[in-house]
């Protein structure tokens, strides 16, 4: 319950507005702990919200990293499709070729037949190419003209190999995502109980001098909400 409480939390600020304000508070922390530390403010606390912020600098530098990560093995994926669809366009019409040659032996261009099925994801691409790939097989010497001297079948493996190994790659770094966002979700909340409680604190120690009060007011957040646009409805992911 109390993580649901900190994730919920998070998710009401943007993490480089959160990091900004941070650093304000600990600023103001610093500057007026003597006052502070009698109202229940104490210098543990200061290093606490520092520590927390460096850690939380350190995940979104690394969730960055891991989402440019999936974004690249995303282009390798897409790149390994095109590839298997170049080599099939080849294959097609160096079957065709043999087909009016008549050196296709006991096979037909019916036996390269897709069945009606478009290929456009990575999973069918794979399963048609290693369905034909023993029929290729039977053609290397006589298509291979097509294809450099290359075994035409070798490369049908190589091909699906590629794409099996980028949709692998591709499936790991999707995973991998939201474990991290909820982490740093859940440590954004905690950074602004923080900053809460050490407005709080604020308010105690310096009741009655509200120019001090108001360094420790969430200007920034504030200021920094204002200006964005109306939220998403709850359901909608927002990346943080």
């Amino acid at each position: 319950m109390a993580d649901e409480r900190l994730i919920n939390k998070g998710r009401s600020v943007a993490l480089a507005d959160l990091l900004a304000q941070g650093n304000i508070s600990v600023g103001a922390a610093r500057k007026h702990a003597t006052e502070l530390s009698p109202c229940g403010w104490t210098q543990a606390k200061t290093v606490l919200l520092e520590d927390l912020l460096a850690q939380l600098g350190a995940q979104a530098g690394a969730g960055r990293t891991q989402t440019e990560d999936a974004r690249t093995k995303t282009r390798h994926e897409a790149a390994a499709r095109e590839n298997a669809k170049t080599l099939l366009r080849k294959l097609q019409e160096g079957l065709k070729i043999l087909h009016r040659e008549g050196t296709l032996g006991d096979l037909t261009l019916a036996s390269f037949s897709r069945k009606g099925k478009p290929l456009r994801s990575t999973a069918d691409l794979s399963a048609y190419l290693l369905r034909i790939e023993p029929l290729v097989a039977k053609l290397d010497a006589t298509l291979g003209r097509f294809f450099g001297g290359h075994q035409p079948s070798e490369l049908v493996r190589g091909a699906v190999s590629d794409l099996q190994e980028a949709d692998r790659a591709q499936e790991n770094a999707r995973q991998a995502l939201p474990g991290r966002t909820v982490e740093r979700t859940r440590l954004k909340g905690r950074v602004l109980d923080l900053i809460d409680e050490l407005n709080g604190v604020a308010r105690i120690a310096f009741d009655d001098r509200p120019e001090l009060r108001a360094k420790f007011n969430k200007d920034h957040l504030r200021r920094t909400h204002r200006a964005r646009p109306a939220a998403p409805a709850a359901d909608t992911p927002v990346e943080q």
